[in-house]
């Protein structure tokens, strides 16, 4: 029975493991856009930036928001970006 199932069940194995991948990656992206953000390096307001379009999967509202704080003068002097 269980063999059964596990041929049944064998072409949703590769589907499983790729959404896995993405979702630790994207998990991983965040953590990291996070930490860099909480040092203020000018990397993590970079990283939230590249972060914000993949906020408007999760939380739109969330990704308006840290798409106009990131370019706003406020977030701009907080991490060190020189207005050109």
């Amino acid at each position: 029975m269980v063999a059964r199932d596990l041929v049944r069940h064998k072409d949703q194995i590769p589907v499983a493991v790729t959404i896995f991948v993405i979702v630790l990656a994207v998990t991983v992206f965040m953590f990291c856009t996070a930490i860099a953000m909480h040092r203020k390096k000018p990397l993590g307001r970079e990283l939230a930036l590249w972060a914000a379009p993949l906020l408007f999967i999760v939380c739109w509202p969330v990704a308006i928001y840290s798409w106009w704080f990131m370019h706003s003068d406020g977030a701009k002097q907080m991490y060190g970006v020189k207005d050109e």
